[in-house]
This record gives C-alpha cells, sequence and structure tokens, in this order.
C-alpha cells in the first residue's frame, strides 16, 4: 500500500504550494499515481498534464519534490527506530542471559543438574520459555516493524518459531514418555490358617 500521498494529503493546506499541488492532483485525479511511493511516476504526472504554465509547472515539481524529500526522512527516522528499539532488546536479552549463567555457575546451581531429572525439568522449562517468548516477540513485532520488511522478516521469524516448536514438541515427548511407571507389586495370598485340634478329653 502506498504511504507517500495519503501522507501528503494529510498535509495542511497553510502553505500555498501544497494545496496547489493538492488542487492539481484533485482535478487529474485519473492520471495521478495514487498508488506509488516512487517520485518519478508524480513527476511524470505533472509533465504529461502541464498547468496553465511552465512557471506553475516547476513550481509543483519542486513542492513535490520538497514534499517527497521531508515524507522520506520522517519514513528512514521511523525506521531507525525500530532497528535502535530491536538493539536495545537485543543487548537487554544478552544481559539477562548473562546473569543468569554467572549466577548458575557461581551459585552453585549447576550441581543438581548432575541429577537427570534436574536437567530434563530444566532444559525443557528453558526451551518451553523460549518458544513462548519468541512468539510474543513476533506477535508484538507486527506493531511497529516496517511494512517493507515485515513480509521478509517474518519469514525468516516464523522458520526459526518452527523450529523450536519441533524440539519443543520431541523433548516434551520424550519427558514425559520416558516416565517410567512401576508395576504394582504383586500381593501375595494369605497363609492358610491350620485348623486348630480339639484338646483329647480325659
Amino acid at each position: 500500500m502506498a504511504e507517500f500521498w495519503p501522507w501528503l494529503a494529510s498535509q495542511s493546506d497553510r502553505d500555498p504550494a501544497v494545496a496547489a499541488l493538492k488542487a492539481f492532483a484533485a482535478a487529474n485525479a485519473a492520471a495521478w499515481p495514487a498508488a506509488s511511493d516512487d517520485l518519478a511516476d508524480y513527476r511524470q504526472a505533472v509533465a504529461a498534464h502541464p498547468p496553465g504554465t511552465a512557471e506553475e509547472r516547476d513550481r509543483l515539481q519542486s513542492t513535490l519534490g520538497q514534499c517527497y524529500e521531508r515524507w522520506f526522512r520522517g519514513r528512514a527516522r521511523k525506521g531507525s527506530r525500530g532497528k535502535r528499539f530491536g538493539y536495545v532488546a537485543l543487548i537487554l536479552t544478552g544481559l539477562v542471559i548473562a546473569v543468569f549463567l554467572g549466577v548458575a555457575i557461581f551459585g552453585g546451581y549447576l550441581k543438581p543438574l548432575a541429577e537427570a531429572e534436574q536437567a530434563r525439568g530444566l532444559i525443557t522449562f528453558l526451551f518451553t520459555f523460549a518458544t513462548i517468548a519468541i512468539a510474543v516477540v513476533l506477535s508484538l513485532s507486527l506493531l511497529w516493524m516496517d511494512k517493507d520488511e515485515l513480509e521478509e522478516r517474518f519469514k525468516f521469524a516464523k522458520d526459526l518459531l518452527m523450529i523450536l516448536v519441533g524440539i519443543l514438541g520431541t523433548i516434551i515427548g520424550f519427558y514425559f514418555g520416558a516416565t517410567e511407571k512401576k508395576p504394582p507389586e504383586a500381593q501375595s495370598p494369605p497363609a492358610a490358617s491350620s485348623p486348630v485340634s480339639p484338646a483329647p478329653k480325659t
């Protein structure tokens, strides 16, 4: 979906040059490339349907170039904010992992992992937490990710999520499938009591 023309149409008419450009677009709506974000298409539309004088045409072309530059700079700043947010989130994630590993190594929490049950439960928890966290991040990224990069990045992120879901399913299946259930102990039948012989009569 084009973004330049909706942005330009939303600008104030206080600037006479912008108002003249919008009026020209309304008068030539059939040839106006509102579905494009390419400046060359707009310049071609102005050249193909020139206004009254060459001076007015040059003024429209100049206003068009200035507005396109303002829109492009604002779009670039918006994309850079998203990239900065991604870098900050990546750094914070690395710090959390580093602190977690430091506490685990120097705090003596690695000793219980020598037991199979402890290690199995921790691995299951970590993969479950990581998979849910990535799913949440993917859902939130749809709100602030640039539209031009959304389809390509979401494709790779979806592949990563599918890999984690597959590994998580394998771990959980092995975790619950490997639990040993002890068979019920066979109960021996009660010993038959021997009949008591009556005492002999004297």
